[in-house]
């Protein structure tokens, strides 16, 4: 009986994060794949009962496709083309007996979180920050590099609330789609069902312009600013601070937060297919949602894997383990936990086996109060901390290791930079975890690549990243990873438990994981 007890207790206890609460459901929105099929699209495109809303994505498997259920490769004898749509249906049932979907599951909404602004400093010299800087980029020995010449261009895209493209810290680095800057307005010159995107674009409000949005309370406008900055902000040019890229990459601004309502699950997924075809190597994901991933979410992560593309995403900031939180808990997403300057994990860091490499984030501990500097709107920088920021540093890593040599392709430069890591023993804020993780070490990453010609690739759904079993403990191959045909709703048949506990948690559905701390201050330079 005692064992009983103890048994009800953690199940009562434990956090459900499986499913969104009824209160960030869209009423009788839903995500559904089919097999591509233009008689089917044309009739939901025409039909009262099921309403087409928009398609998310088309996309073909490749012949060499990964099961994530099974975690192996097969080989097919012809690629199988999908689309992911957004419809709307009075029922589930409808909308099975209507077209019989591969999957559903319902559209979620995202709770964006506003943070503080506080008083305004001057600048003084030549990239006048940059040694505000200095704890944080000695931490990933990123201070003394001096930069070095480009052998390719690498595109990271940042999918967040939107980049100020026009910062001075940022401009000269934000990428350019030169096919529509010199095409004709108002039309679709790259035929990339995405009109005049120059510089990337809003999949969430469905217009060009990437930069955020300052009329919405609810939209924390800086967040992607700041998290541009600490992967590409210009090195050297008399102004803010430096990117850890030192000036080898361009920013594909892809803006998939909402600014006038409710931001969907659907455009974070539509952002990460906009990134791959537009040819980003590398995704940042400093954003997170509190359920168990689903088909529509995997088959993203999927398709960019199987194009080369890495996604790079924040662990999360509720000291909980990483596998409560998708992206994150994604097999073969590169997750990224928060350290502070002594080394520790961070008070407020998710951890565990999902983690992959650890980085700065700062620290809200007694004592620390740490931040990360980076840019902000209309040429200020603020402090922020939290995991949002702990992303970006692997993916500006990996962004300048592919770009010292022509040959070198993302899943090599991941190998490289797992390789070189630094092995470091954190022990989570709540004691209940403790493990070796991998630290990026810039410096070794890019020795690395000089002694080594010949670079294995690493496919992260194959290789546990920290050399920990990751079917084990918290797995990031999740059993709703299999998705059987028809199973629907935000939990994917998985039960949901209601208790004070959960239903608390449950309302925390989406965090941008700094975003949780408030911003220290707001620095303005001339």
């Amino acid at each position: 009986m005692r064992y009983l007890l103890i048994i009800i207790l953690f199940l009562i206890s434990r956090p459900s994060f499986s499913s969104c609460p009824d209160d960030l459901t869209v009423d009788n929105e839903y995500i559904i794949k089919i097999t591509h099929n233009f008689n089917v699209s044309q009739k939901l495109k025409s039909n009262d009962s099921v309403k087409f809303i928009k398609s998310i994505a088309s996309f073909k498997t490749s012949n060499d496709q990964y099961d994530s259920s099974s975690q192996k490769h097969s080989k097919l004898s012809e690629p199988i083309e999908y689309e992911t749509l957004l419809v709307e249906s009075d029922s589930e049932k409808t909308l099975v007996d209507f077209i019989n979907p591969l999957s559903i599951q319902k559209n979620c909404y995202v709770k964006t979180l506003s943070a503080n602004h506080s008083s305004d400093i001057q600048g003084r010299s030549e990239d006048p920050l940059y040694f505000h800087q200095k704890w944080y980029l000695d931490s990933i020995k990123s201070f003394s590099i001096e930069p070095i010449v480009k052998e390719q261009a690498i595109i990271v895209a940042v999918t967040d609330t939107g980049v100020d493209i026009n910062h001075r810290d940022l401009k000269n680095q934000i990428w350019v789609n030169e096919i529509e800057l010199n095409g004709r307005p108002n039309f679709d010159d790259d035929g990339n069902g995405y009109i005049d995107d120059i510089y990337g674009y809003d999949v969430a409000d469905n217009d060009n312009n990437p930069a955020p949005s300052t009329s919405d309370y609810y939209l924390d406008y800086d967040h992607g600013t700041h998290v541009s900055g600490l992967i590409g902000a210009e090195y050297s040019n008399g102004f803010g601070t430096r990117g850890v890229t030192l000036n080898q990459v361009e920013i594909m601004a892809v803006k998939g937060f909402r600014s006038k309502e409710k931001t969907k699950l659907s455009d974070l997924i539509e952002s990460i297919y906009y990134s791959v075809d537009n040819g980003a190597h590398i995704i940042n994901a400093s954003w997170g949602v509190d359920k168990e991933p689903e088909r529509a979410e995997i088959d993203a992560v999927n398709y960019a894997l199987d194009n080369g593309v890495l996604i790079v995403a924040a662990a999360g900031n509720s000291g909980d383990p990483a596998s409560w939180v998708t992206p994150g808990s994604i097999k073969g997403v590169v997750t990224v936990g928060s350290i502070n300057s002594q080394n520790q994990m961070s008070t407020f860091s998710n951890y565990g086996n999902s983690v992959d490499f650890v980085a700065p984030g700062g620290d809200g501990s007694e004592g620390l109060n740490e931040y990360i500097l980076s840019a902000a709107l209309d040429d200020y920088f603020i402090d922020l901390r939290g995991t949002s920021m702990s992303a970006p540093f692997v993916s500006g890593a990996l962004a300048l290791t592919l770009s010292q040599r022509a040959d070198l392709k993302v899943f090599q430069a991941l190998r490289a930079l797992y390789e070189s890591a630094d092995s470091v023993e954190l022990k989570s804020s709540n004691g209940r975890d403790k493990r070796f993780y991998k630290k990026i070490n810039i410096e070794k990453t890019l020795q690395y690549i000089e002694t080594n010609t010949e670079i294995t690739p690493l496919d992260p759904r194959i290789l546990s990243l920290n050399n920990i079993d990751k079917n084990a403990l918290e797995s990031k191959s999740l059993s709703s990873q299999s998705v059987s045909k028809g199973s629907t709703g935000c939990s994917m048949n998985h039960k949901k438990r209601a208790t004070l506990p959960s239903a608390l948690l449950s309302l925390m559905f989406l965090i941008l994981p700094s975003t949780v701390l408030i911003k220290k201050r707001r620095r303005c330079v001339n």
